[in-house]
């Protein structure tokens, strides 16, 4: 099997890294540690195994897209931002990360500020909020690539975000696809969150959902790289109490066989680079969705 699902990693994975070294996987998150092995020659605290894997993830060729996520607590597009330029905030905040940026050349790829909200229905104030929003991603993808020579993931927007109103289904997107065109012009991506449950009638509104904006584009001519920052079972509408996998008591192979069906579809999309399974790594602080050390990670390889 072709696997286009790599690891969401919180700490380091030495399990999400043999999803690319052994499965494939073309694309790996890396939050809060951005260490794959050894830098300017000094061992990094992982275990043994996982340092022997990270020199083969850096070796690989093609290499995997390395993606880089760094926290910050209070991110844009809340109000206490809005009343500033986006090009202003945008310039704030790629300096908040300058650091980790130059220390890490490994890392590829930079997220922005996670999961933004903009309400549903897109009233006047959220249509102004996402218009700004996407204003403030076309300046820090042009940032990136400019400065640091480094692509941007755009969006990263949370499961069933933006909204898709019945009576004009692109109304939550066209605020947003001027910044997606950037990221066809600087060579960047767009980030989405997709989570899925037992409920299969979800299938096409949750897990899927980027096949409305792609569609979208395709229509426009408009290029676009599709990356899935996070992915994986939540709470959704339909399911019972429990929300992840674990949560659920689904067994690691009966978990495995649905991210499967999950990556056979994105497979049929070639604009896919690929999807972050959330989440991997030690203490992560979400222990119920956590598949380090589980036997999924096998059967995705397998």
């Amino acid at each position: 099997m072709r696997l286009k699902l790599g690891g969401h990693c919180i700490f380091e994975s030495g399990d999400a890294q043999r999803l690319c070294i052994e499965g494939g996987a073309p694309v790996i998150k890396l939050m809060n540690s951005y260490k794959v092995g050894i830098e300017n020659g000094v061992r990094v605290r992982q275990l043994p195994t996982e340092l022997e894997v990270g020199q083969g993830l850096l070796s690989m060729s093609p290499r995997p897209l390395i993606i880089g996520r760094h926290y910050v607590e209070n991110e844009p597009p809340n109000d206490d931002f809005l009343r500033h330029s986006p090009q202003d905030i945008a310039r704030l905040y790629i300096s908040w990360m300058e650091t980790d940026i130059r220390s890490n050349p490994h890392i590829d790829a930079w997220e922005g500020p996670n999961e933004p909200a903009f309400g549903y229905g897109l009233d006047p104030k959220g249509r102004t909020a996402l218009l700004w929003y996407s204003q403030f991603e076309i300046e820090r993808t042009r940032i990136l690539r400019g400065t640091f020579n480094k692509a941007s993931v755009i969006g990263n927007f949370s499961t069933g975000t933006p909204d898709l109103p019945a009576n004009d289904r692109m109304a939550g997107w066209r605020p947003f696809i001027s910044a997606i065109e950037a990221t066809s012009e600087y060579g960047g991506y767009l980030g989405l969150h997709e989570y899925g449950g037992p409920d299969r009638s979800m299938d096409g509104w949750l897990l899927l959902r980027y096949r409305w904006i792609l569609n979208e584009l395709r229509t426009r001519n408009v290029s676009v790289k599709i990356v899935m920052t996070e992915c994986g079972f939540d709470s959704t509408p339909g399911n019972p109490p429990g929300d992840s996998w674990k949560g659920l008591k689904l067994t690691p192979e009966k978990y495995a066989q649905y991210l499967i069906w999950y990556n056979e579809e994105l497979l049929k999309d070639p604009e896919v680079v690929g999807g972050t399974l959330f989440t991997y790594g030690h203490n992560t602080g979400w222990p119920d969705f956590d598949l380090e050390g589980t036997a999924v990670t096998q059967y995705l390889i397998d």
